[in-house]
């Protein structure tokens, strides 16, 4: 709700039984004195509860930068015990409130702590904050630890905080055993750190090739990616051993292609004469890719470009003008550019429509401004209580605001009408007006209701194969009930999985296959106190109360999304399938279990 006016009715509860709660209402509500000195006396007084964990999660959501001193201040030579300190630091630092003393806390936290869970919020939290060089020998003794549960997640962020500082050590033998592990997520964080070990020999080098030709497609893809940042020293010429798998090896497009676009960075002198070479083996989505990181040849980037015009759809076309706007200032008076970028900000294509509104260079918007606010009035009129163009609103707002501040503050009070909540509230918030709530369709809200506790799960089909998964209506009835009733009018049949993050998330939910598109409609964000943690499903949305259709299926723990997503089932079969889906991937059907 945003009202902090709830605080005291939400501390009333008795907190040995609702501490947990307690502290994530509070955490919810956000910033507040009162907030932050109630969950201080119940750090203070920790022998009296069992929710310490949860005061430190909250107190990082509630607190200011003297709050995080004093907590980093007590933690050399004080009794107190900080079970949950890591959480703290790392929701202040999210919040961008920062202390000289935190990273030095996680590395102490990770080195003395017995306490797995402890170990493992320490290790994320300095993930979060960029590593640390202190940590080094430390997170090398981890990845070595026998494996259980608990250390196989310790050693997914131990590799985390050693890529985010772009190291690791010189010992072939623990190479070795990483991108053998029998985990393949391990593999997958090893392909991104690995590239940092000092290859001195080209056998060393083909052992982390393997990974690129792992049978995992996330685990291959991964390392197609990151093989660019192998540095050797011109010890021998890695672009003959890429080739060679470019050419011989059996991929996935999405491995060739990510492996095409890590060749062309790594000798940009051949890039038309590699997209000549393999524009038919590879998916145009790569070659765009590399377009956008070269523009140092505009005319020749846009008369290839161009030309790929025609009869193109919008998955191709979200790559294709990604690859257009970095030649602006050295088209900005080549018209048939200038018209592309135009009749693209005035189709029907939502993710157009963003692209270029948030995309357009100052020296077009000036010397354009009238077709542009003529296109703006138009889009807006159509489309503002289209929950479809949710982003593309918004990013027709700020390029109102890029014409002038009195056009802006005019376009924003046409979408202060929208009936979509999140449109709304924007318009409102941008014009420093209060939001008093807007009511739900009661005939939308009932279909949804209805649906909320009638089902106990789902049998998601894909090409893969089946997973299973169990709702948790009592956290996210309107969610479950969304879920349920867009599957029984066959809305996610053949929808692909538009986005798959190795050891991250598979996404879905888009009849359009862009990431922009949705039912029409949002719905209210259901946050809860359930954590991101292996086979959990979330909603995907563009802030809160943006919801719609698309859902994810996390593949780790990832703590950063836990109260700021929607949780609303978990994965009870099919863990495998969910972790063999590949971006592109088809659910077939989903059928709803009673």
């Amino acid at each position: 709700s945003n009202d902090s006016t709830f605080i005291d009715d939400v501390i009333k509860p008795d907190f040995k039984l609702y501490g947990d709660m307690i502290t994530f209402a509070l955490g919810e509500l956000g910033p507040s004195f009162s907030s932050t000195n109630f969950l201080l006396g119940k750090i203070y007084s920790y022998g009296e509860h069992e929710f310490i964990r949860e005061c430190y999660d909250a107190i990082g959501r509630t607190g200011d930068k003297g709050t995080l001193e004093l907590l980093t201040g007590e933690y050399f030579g004080s009794s107190m015990d900080f079970t949950g300190l890591p959480l703290a630091i790392v929701n202040f630092f999210t919040r961008n409130i920062k202390s000289d003393q935190s990273k030095g806390i996680l590395v102490s936290e990770i080195k003395n702590t017995g306490d797995p869970q402890q170990r493992f919020d320490a290790l994320y939290a300095l993930y979060r904050l960029g590593g640390s060089k202190d940590a080094e020998d430390i997170l090398i003794k981890i990845l070595k630890l026998e494996d259980n549960d608990y250390v196989i997640k310790q050693k997914l962020y131990a590799l985390g905080c050693l890529r985010r500082i772009e190291s690791f050590p010189g010992d072939f033998k623990l190479l070795g055993e990483l991108v053998d592990h029998k985990d393949w997520r391990i593999r997958c964080e090893a392909a991104r750190v690995l590239c940092y070990y000092d290859f001195r020999k080209e056998d060393e080098f083909d052992k982390y090739l393997t990974l690129i030709r792992d049978p995992n497609p996330n685990v291959s893809r991964q390392a197609a990616i990151s093989v660019k940042n192998v540095s050797f020293k011109d010890r021998f010429d890695r672009k003959i051993k890429i080739m060679d798998i470019l050419n011989n090896a059996y991929l996935t497009e999405n491995a060739l292609g990510e492996l095409f676009i890590s060749y062309c960075s790594i000798d940009k002198s051949e890039i038309f004469e590699l997209i000549k070479l393999y524009e038919s083996k590879v998916e145009p989505e790569f070659i765009y890719r590399v377009l956008e990181s070269n523009p140092g040849n505009p005319d020749l980037n846009f008369a290839y470009l161009k030309n790929r015009l025609a009869n193109i759809e919008d998955p191709e076309l979200i790559h294709l003008l990604n690859a257009l706007l970095p030649l602006q200032k050295a088209l900005k008076n080549d018209a048939e550019y200038v018209n592309i970028l135009i009749n693209a900000l005035a189709s029907r294509s939502a993710p157009a429509i963003s692209i270029v509104a948030d995309g357009l260079d100052s020296l077009i918007i000036l010397r354009d401004k009238g077709i542009l606010k003529n296109i703006i009035d138009m889009q807006v009129r159509d489309y503002f209580n289209n929950a479809d163009y949710l982003e593309s609103l918004q990013s027709l707002a700020r390029l109102a605001k890029k014409i002038s501040n009195d056009y802006y503050d005019e376009i924003l009070n046409k979408l202060k009408e929208s009936s979509l909540l999140s449109v709304k509230e924007f318009a409102l918030k941008s014009l420093g007006e209060n939001l008093h709530g807007i009511p739900f369709p009661a005939e939308k809200f009932n279909l949804l209701w209805g649906y909320a506790f009638t089902y106990a799960g789902a049998r998601i089909v894909t090409e893969k194969g089946d997973i299973i998964i169990e709702f948790n209506a009592n956290f996210a009835p309107i969610t479950v009930g969304n879920f349920c009733a867009l599957t029984n009018d066959h809305f996610y049949d053949k929808v692909i999985f538009h986005r798959v993050v190795p050891n991250f998330v598979i996404q879905t939910g888009d009849p359009t296959g862009t990431g922009w598109g949705g039912p029409g409609y949002d719905i209210i964000s259901e946050f809860s106190p359930i954590p991101f943690d292996e086979g959990y499903v979330g909603m995907a949305s563009a802030g809160k109360d943006t919801e719609g259709s698309q859902w994810f299926i996390m593949h780790s723990s990832y703590p950063h999304l836990n109260g700021r997503y929607t949780n609303f089932a978990r994965v009870l079969k099919g863990m495998e399938v969910v972790n063999k889906i590949d971006q592109g991937n088809k659910i077939i059907s989903i059928e709803l279990l009673e």
